[in-house]
C-alpha cells in the first residue's frame, strides 16, 4: 500500500498500517512447514523405490516356471517399469531444500525389517523341512513383504502403505491357498509372485510420479520465505495531513 493510498484510507494511516501487516501475515509460511513437506515426499520417494525393487526381483524370479513366451515379454516389462520410476524420482522435485536425516530410519524401521528376515526365514524352513511344501514358498514371501508394509505403513505414517499391504497379504494367502491344494507350480508362482511383483512396480511407479504437476498440499506452492511484517506507523502529525483531513476549528 502506497503513502497516498494510506493518507486517503478514511479510518486513518494508523488503521491501514495495520490492515497491511495483517495482509503480511496472511502470507507468512513457518520454515517448518516446508520441512514437514519435504519429509513426507522424501518417504514416497524412498517407498516407491523400494516396492519396484522388491517387484522387480518378485518377476524376474517368480517368472521361471512359466513358458518362455510368457515369461520374456513379463521380464522385459518388470525391467521397463523399474528404470521409468528410477527415472521419474531422479527428477529434480518442485520444492526445494532438505530435511534433516534420521527420521526415515529410525528404531522402528529397522525393526520392522529385522521381523520380516526373521519371518521368512523361519518360514522358509518350515515349508522346506517338517511342511515339505516348498512351492508355497514364494506365496509365503509374499505375505510377509505384505505384512512388512502394513507395519511400515504405522512407522511411516503412510495409509498408502494399507492398500499396498493388503494387497500383497491377499495374493500371498491366496498363493499358500493354491500350494495347500496341490496346484500347478506356475499358477502358485503366478498368484503369490509375478502378481504382487506388478503390483508392486504399478505402486513404485505411481509413487514416483505422484505429486509432479503439484508445487504443495492443496496445490499450493510451498515456500520457507519469511515475509517482513511492517511495524504499523506510528499516526502522523497533524502538519503532515493532507489540507481535506484537517480539523477545521
Amino acid at each position: 500500500m502506497t503513502a497516498q493510498e494510506r493518507s486517503e484510507d478514511p479510518h486513518g494511516p494508523d488503521i491501514a498500517d495495520r490492515r497491511q501487516s495483517w495482509r503480511d501475515a496472511q502470507d507468512y509460511r513457518p520454515a517448518w512447514s516446508l520441512r514437514a513437506h519435504t519429509g513426507s515426499t522424501s518417504r514416497e520417494k524412498l517407498g516407491s523405490l523400494i516396492g519396484a525393487a522388491f517387484g522387480l526381483v518378485f518377476v524376474l524370479i517368480n517368472t521361471s516356471p512359466l513358458a518362455t513366451a510368457i515369461a520374456v515379454p513379463l521380464r522385459v516389462l518388470g525391467v521397463v517399469a523399474f528404470l521409468a520410476v528410477v527415472i521419474a524420482l531422479r527428477r529434480p522435485g518442485p520444492a526445494a531444500g532438505t530435511r534433516a536425516g534420521g527420521g526415515d530410519f529410525s528404531r522402528r524401521y529397522w525393526l520392522v525389517v529385522a521381523a520380516e528376515v526373521l519371518a521368512i526365514w523361519f518360514g522358509l524352513a518350515l515349508l522346506n523341512g517338517p511342511l515339505h511344501t516348498p512351492h508355497a514358498a514364494v506365496a509365503w514371501v509374499s505375505s510377509v513383504v505384505g505384512a512388512h508394509f502394513l507395519a511400515l505403513a504405522l512407522v511411516w505414517r503412510n495409509p498408502l502403505f494399507h492398500w499396498l499391504g493388503a494387497a500383497l497379504l491377499g495374493c500371498g494367502v491366496v498363493g499358500l491357498a493354491l500350494a495347500g491344494r496341490g496346484t500347478d507350480l506356475g499358477l502358485i508362482n503366478l498368484v503369490g509372485g509375478v502378481l504382487p511383483g506388478a503390483i508392486l512396480l504399478g505402486f513404485g511407479l505411481w509413487g514416483s510420479t505422484r505429486g509432479a504437476g503439484s508445487s504443495g498440499p492443496q496445490g499450493e506452492r510451498p515456500t520457507g520465505r519469511r515475509l517482513r511484517v511492517r511495524r504499523p506507523a506510528r499516526r502522523a502529525s497533524r502538519s503532515s495531513l493532507p489540507a481535506s483531513r484537517k480539523t477545521v476549528r
